[in-house]
């Protein structure tokens, strides 16, 4: 593997996101730092996007790349995006003890996005998934409504 990142987070991606939420969500985190200059710094990029989007998009080095990153990681904390690795903060415990317990949906998994991801990752993702037909449309429009509102979401 090229870094030592998990390039799901960077992408704000679940690791079973599809493509095309892999590709919208990289083409909405370009604009963004394309619009906001001051973002870009060590931790996030133009150059570590495009290396997260280039290992995801091929299905060999995204195979790959799979097979080390469950090596180091457990799949759920994959999937819980930052809040799995705040195990001291008290919000990731609550969060992942509410979806653990709970018997709600999982809207994050429905949007194929982390539970940290920025408004613009889950409107971009909704609208990646809102074209495939195989969509159930009134469970992503569900998730979508929960997740735009920050009062709901919180």
């Amino acid at each position: 593997m090229i870094e030592r990142r998990n390039f799901y987070r960077i992408l704000h991606v679940q690791p079973d996101a599809s493509m095309a939420v892999i590709e919208e969500n990289y083409r909405i985190l370009l604009e963004k730092l394309k619009k906001h200059p001051e973002m870009n710094g060590p931790n996030w990029n133009a150059r570590l996007l495009d290396v997260a989007y280039s290992t995801l998009q091929d299905p060999s080095k995204r195979a790959a790349y799979d097979d080390e990153l469950l090596q180091r990681y457990h799949i759920k904390n994959l999937s819980q995006g930052a809040f799995s690795f705040n195990q001291g903060n008290a919000t990731g415990k609550q969060w992942s003890e509410r979806a653990t317990n709970s018997n709600q949906r999982n809207y994050y998994r429905i949007l194929q996005i982390q539970p940290d991801a920025p408004a613009s990752v889950i409107k971009a993702s909704y609208i990646a998934l809102k074209k495939n037909a195989q969509q159930d449309k009134t469970l992503l429009e569900e998730a979508y409504r929960i997740l735009a509102d920050p009062v709901k979401r919180r």
